[in-house]
């Protein structure tokens, strides 16, 4: 469904402040249709949509590095998880696992956060790369439970050193995802109806409730991105007083 009225949204950040994210469903347009990590069938999220989501490719960390902004440096530190069986830390990540939608019971029974937690030590564990990167490449395999923890973590005010022992950024990386669980399911109608408006946009995309709200968060922290979603506030005040 197409929203034809701007659509805010209030986030809960971890310390208990709260972020205003407004015209959330034009931001989030403008977004997937410009964005270098979004835009095109060679994109990050276009990958996402169609790589093989049981095994990791060389071409995966080439897509991270031209289109995501991935830092990855050295190709060759990468090259163990380049296997013809599924990594176990990934198999224990069931497809059918969404942030938002997966019901509680099933989320702690499972222990989704542990094995969330379990792929991103095991990804860092070996290489300089940081949680950042972990979950970036697991987005592009479990694009609608794993959240891009990047700028998000500024966004929420979360905990994310780049100092600490790999085992305690992986727990710091748990915390915020079950932080942006707890507001994605708080925040699920206004996600779907963005979700909804996006798929019947000029350029139509389909994306998980988890990369929408990740990239609103994303957006609130990046100094262009951020510039533009005040443009669009500003321009949306500026028609309120001249037209009513």
């Amino acid at each position: 469904m197409r929203l034809r009225d701007p659509l805010d949204l209030t986030v809960r950040r971890i310390d208990d402040s709260e972020l205003y994210l407004r015209d959330c469903a034009r931001l989030a347009e403008l977004f997937f249709a410009n964005d270098v990590s979004s835009r095109g069938p060679e994109s990050y999220d276009a990958w996402a949509e169609h790589s093989d989501p049981e095994r990791i490719a060389q071409a995966d960390i080439n897509v991270l590095n031209k289109t995501f902004r991935a830092m990855i440096m050295k190709l060759s530190e990468w090259e163990d998880l380049y296997t013809e069986e599924t990594p176990p830390w990934l198999a224990a990540l069931d497809q059918d696992w969404d942030l938002v939608t997966t019901p509680p019971e099933v989320w702690e029974e499972a222990d989704i956060p542990g094995k969330i937690k379990t792929a991103i030590g095991a990804i860092i564990e070996a290489r300089p790369e940081g949680v950042a990167q972990a979950t970036k490449l697991l987005h592009m395999k479990r694009r609608h439970l794993v959240p891009v923890v990047d700028y998000v973590k500024r966004a929420v005010h979360g905990q994310l050193s780049d100092t600490a022992a790999k085992p305690r950024r992986g727990a710091q990386a748990t915390v915020i995802i079950e932080h942006l669980r707890a507001e994605g399911r708080r925040l699920r109608p206004q996600l779907e109806a963005i979700q909804g408006h996006l798929a019947v946009a000029e350029i139509p995309v389909h994306r998980s409730l988890a990369r929408i709200l990740d990239v609103l968060l994303w957006t609130s922290e990046d100094p262009g991105w951020k510039a533009i979603g005040e443009m669009l506030v500003r321009y949306r005040e500026e028609d309120t007083a001249n037209y009513g």
